[in-house]
């Protein structure tokens, strides 16, 4: 479904802006990230350990897939080639051939779903951030240290990070296959050698068209929770038995998801086609709340009633969930402690017509990274929201 996802983010046609609603304490932009050619950022990650780095997979008007490693502080960048992926025959979930990618808990290795070629890639970060030469011949194979082949059209990745991983004798890379509707489970107990290995295929009974996953609760090391386009679910999967153990209906045609709100107790979902984002409780599979975030009574930035919420991510602590309104270019943000929505905020200050996509937060949680659809990457700063929202005791209240 996420074809369908590319292909409504082009064809949407603009209409005119309105004035915009000053609230308080909306995050403050602080700079574009221009991408050159590679405008189309498909995939953001942040430095998960010294929040130095910004890792940006993104697509380029002729069909090649580069990764792009941006200085934080120096606001530095340099890009190499991840390749093309060619004529491809059947479904595709997004346009490009690497959609999923994630760091591990040091920030010494990013996995790289390559679409077409069926396998995840193993690279080295030192050597993507400090060789020159991995860039001068703009080809990323020189920081590639392993691969995992026999995945096919490998989408959402996930890494298993936890505050001790190498304490954990399990510890994992998760992949989504979207045409074979698997899961499936990379062993990265030794991923700091030179191998890796493919453990197990988990097939997911009732879900057609996995999009992405979850794993973020440092409780349950052992589930993951998929998203699933087309029946319009999360599924709750566990690791060990390889068993779908729940599910729950979502709003129509999710296409992301986050975890957030009190020890990460809650499901956040971005329903592409119904405006709204699905609140679930994650031990439980019940839906708490559905949120709308555009209609008559709660209208969008722009002078619609549709938002088309594109995706989704919560800060490291829990407390805010923020959703990218495709056709709305706004950005919701929610508080996770109450699932209310506090504000909007228009994505991008100078532009217009432009969608925002992917966002991200980096580990301090003073940083938000939306994808400016065509543009680069938009930077802005979260101490205004939290001095506004954040505060201890504060339930979100402003």
């Amino acid at each position: 479904m996420k074809s369908l996802v590319r292909l409504f983010r082009f064809a949407v046609i603009g209409v005119g802006l309105v004035a915009v609603v000053v609230f308080a304490g909306p995050p403050a932009p602080v700079k574009l990230i221009p991408l050159g050619l590679a405008s189309d950022a498909d995939v953001l990650v942040t430095d998960p350990a010294a929040g130095k780095s910004l890792y940006i997979e993104s697509n380029s008007v002729f069909d090649i897939n580069y990764l792009t490693v941006v200085d934080i502080p120096t606001g530095e960048r340099k890009s190499c080639n991840l390749g093309g992926f060619g004529p491809l025959r059947g479904p595709r979930p997004v346009l490009g051939a690497n959609s999923g990618m994630d760091l591990n808990i040091d920030g010494t290795l990013l996995y790289v779903a390559h679409f077409a070629e069926n396998r995840v890639g193993k690279y080295v970060t030192a050597k993507l951030v400090d060789d020159p030469e991995v860039f001068e011949d703009s080809k990323c194979v020189g920081a590639e240290a392993a691969s995992v082949a026999g995945i096919p059209k490998p989408v959402g990745v996930r890494h298993s990070k936890f505050d001790t991983p190498r304490l954990d004798p399990n510890m994992q890379v998760l992949v989504l296959s979207y045409p074979t509707n698997s899961l499936f489970v990379i062993d990265a107990t030794q991923e700091h050698k030179s191998q890796i290995k493919l453990a197990k295929r988990i097939e997911l009974k009732g879900c057609d068209s996995p999009n992405d996953l979850a794993r973020e609760l440092p409780t349950s090391i052992s589930l993951a929770y998929v998203i699933c386009a087309q029946n319009d679910v999360v599924v709750k999967v566990d690791l060990v038995t390889g068993e779908v153990v729940g599910s729950a209906t979502t709003g129509r045609t999710p296409v992301d998801i986050t975890q957030a709100g009190p020890n990460f107790s809650k499901l956040y979902t971005a329903d592409l086609a119904s405006h709204t984002v699905t609140v679930i409780d994650a031990s439980t599979m019940r839906v708490r709340r559905q949120i709308t975030l555009c209609s008559p009574a709660n209208p969008g930035i722009r002078p619609s009633v549709e938002c088309h919420p594109l995706a989704i991510t919560s800060t490291t602590d829990g407390r805010f969930v923020f959703v990218a309104n495709a056709s709305d270019e706004s950005i919701s943000v929610i508080c996770a402690l109450t699932d209310e929505e506090l504000l909007k905020f228009r994505a991008f200050p100078e532009t217009s017509n432009v969608r925002p996509g992917p966002v991200a937060v980096n580990h301090t949680n003073s940083r938000l990274y939306v994808s400016a659809e065509g543009a680069g990457v938009w930077e802005y700063d979260l101490n205004p929201l939290y001095d506004a929202y954040g505060g201890a005791g504060q339930a979100c209240g402003g």
